[in-house]
């Protein structure tokens, strides 16, 4: 089979028309330059060099071939321009031509001798292809400099249009933007749901399996919050200034990970506690170390709760609940202690003691990035047997390898005889009856402005309120301050001298035992008979009920001792 040298005999009359004619024009040499390549590629596969050519020629026409699929693409547009059907057509019968030059060698036996390699072949005048190639590459930067000239003048021309498009483009743009975070934020609201789903089956394994109730474990979180409201306004902003304190919660390289909290009955280590959850809280920012915050506040009848056989091992409790705490910010720990819970039964937790809990709660690890921080507040509410077992625990803190103590703080709150002889001497500890001056000073002055006492302008007035604030504030001892404010009010109320108010200020700072025996003995003085034996009624339910009464179920109380035909003791003794 040959095909003619030059075959511009498949040349088309260029005409304007409507634009399926245009396109239909255009394009009419379409199939031939298909049955053309078709002829070229279905040459039987017998000579490698053959193969080459043809690799060559496409490899010179693939920047054509793939025009040829964009403009077979544009019937959006409304006409095709003469000069642009024109080149388009031109370089069609060029691809046609090299299809048959190619053709022609190959039958004419240009290959059957092995010694003329393909590339001599692309190069021989005499076989034309080379020449077509050159006119192939001319052809094709014409129609690239009309393709341009027109775009240029459509550009010029549609300048309003074009911006009208590329507004609404701009609009849709924006629509499917919008679309597109709607999207992603529904994905991401599933995808929080389903993690959250799974924390809280894991949280509800590890509480299955500890055991823990929940009425257990939202304890600590109610008294955190009464703490934090009942306090005065800026409670702990001297925390930041002490140096024990600093190095404890910055976590400096060489502090102690044990900080104690120590001050006698009354003197607002709970309160501290709270801001000190709060400061905590404050500081674990997304650019901060990693930590993790769990607190405990054993209740002040947990002593008397254990000997009622209510809670036998509070310590062990305390615990217990921090690891769940701990799990509710911490995914990774909550992971590792439900797929723990799964290896082992349900009575395996039972009857652990604080070492063994220690160890399989896994609150020391050198390897993980965050710091776990566990809060126990009142430890003198604790039971001897109890407090000493977790105690001897903690106490081996400070002897752990540095990597170690990196990862864990723990602070307890108590009473200074508390921790001896359990815990070293060299402990940090912070005396909270010599830094809570400025607390207590807030709270009276805010006692003093809700009872409207001694908030008079005059001289005396001004002097015995300053006195009150002065002296008082340094005592460090709510019980002590309240009593001294109660006995000013009365004083006041009876139009006492301003000599009583002094008397009452100077005495306040007697011991709290001395304090309390003097107020008993006030009291057995300006009581009746009746009311002394309705008092002493009450000390008996509150002494020996198996739990703390409401305000509410202590007159009920009364009320059932007074009247034979209701007796209410089987509901609260034992």
């Amino acid at each position: 089979m040959s095909l003619p040298k030059e075959p511009r005999w498949y040349a088309l009359p260029l005409h304007r028309g409507s634009k399926t004619e245009a396109r239909s024009k255009v394009f009419a040499p379409a199939s031939l330059c298909f049955s053309a390549a078709s002829i070229l590629l279905d040459i039987p596969k017998q000579v490698h060099d053959f193969h080459e050519l043809v690799d060559g020629i496409f490899e010179e026409v693939a920047g054509f071939l793939y025009n040829f699929k964009v403009y077979q693409r544009i019937e959006q547009f409304t006409r095709i321009e003469p000069d642009l059907v024109e080149t388009v057509h031109e370089l069609m019968m060029s691809f046609v031509d090299l299809c048959a030059l190619s053709i022609k060698a190959n039958a004419g036996g240009v290959f059957k001798h092995l010694s003329r390699s393909a590339k001599k072949v692309l190069m021989d005048d005499d076989l034309g292809i080379g020449k077509e190639l050159d006119h192939f590459r001319l052809l094709s930067q014409r129609q690239s400099a009309v393709q341009e000239t027109l775009t240029l003048e459509e550009v010029l021309k549609s300048g309003g249009k074009l911006t009208l498009v590329l507004n609404t483009a701009s609009e849709s743009n924006q629509k499917i933007s919008d679309m597109m975070r709607g999207v992603e934020l529904l994905t991401s609201a599933e995808k929080d749901r389903k993690l959250e789903q799974m924390a809280k089956e894991q949280r509800e394994k590890i509480a299955k399996k500890l055991p823990v109730r929940k009425e257990t474990a939202q304890v600590s979180d109610t008294r955190c919050i009464e703490a934090w409201d009942d306090s005065v306004q800026k409670t702990g902003d001297w925390l930041r200034k002490n140096e024990d304190y600093i190095s404890w919660a910055d976590r400096h390289a060489d502090s102690n990970p044990l900080l104690l909290l120590t001050g006698d009955t009354n003197t607002g280590k709970s309160y501290l506690v709270s801001a000190i959850v709060h400061d905590l809280q404050a500081a674990a920012g997304p650019n901060s170390p990693k930590m993790a915050l769990a607190y405990y506040f054993f209740p002040k009848w947990a002593e008397k709760a254990a000997k009622a056989g209510q809670d036998q091992r509070p310590a062990e409790t305390a615990l217990k609940c921090m690891s769940l705490q701990i799990g509710e910010g911490d995914a990774t720990y909550a992971k590792f202690m439900a797929a723990f819970c799964d290896s082992k039964d349900e009575a395996y937790f039972k009857d652990l003691t604080c070492a063994d809990l220690w160890r399989d709660l896994k609150f020391v690890g050198a390897t993980r990035e965050t710091t776990y921080f566990l809060l126990f507040d009142g430890l003198d509410q604790v039971p001897d047997d109890s407090r000493r077992e977790l105690l001897k625990v903690l106490a081996e803190l400070p002897r752990l390898p540095e990597a170690e103590q990196a990862q864990i703080r723990v602070l307890m709150s108590g009473k200074p005889e508390t921790f001896q002889p359990d815990v070293p001497e060299s402990t940090p500890t912070i005396d909270i009856e010599q830094e809570n001056n400025s607390e207590i000073r807030r709270f009276i002055e805010r006692r003093l402005k809700k009872d409207n006492l001694l908030q008079g302008s005059d001289a005396t007035t001004i002097a015995l309120r300053k006195m009150v604030l002065d002296d008082l504030s340094t005592l460090g001892n709510y019980f002590k301050v309240e009593t001294a404010l109660g006995k000013i009010n009365a004083t006041v109320d009876a139009d006492g001298e301003a000599d009583d108010v002094r008397r009452i200020v100077s005495e306040a700072g007697q011991d709290s035992a001395v304090i309390a025996r003097n107020l008993k003995d006030e009291l057995g003085e300006i009581l009746s008979a009746k009311e002394i034996e309705e008092l002493n009624e009450l000390l008996i339910w509150v002494i020996h009920g198996v739990d703390l009464l409401s305000i509410d179920q202590l007159q009920a109380a009364l009320v059932s001792s007074l009247s034979p035909l209701c007796d209410m003791s089987g509901l609260f003794f034992s």
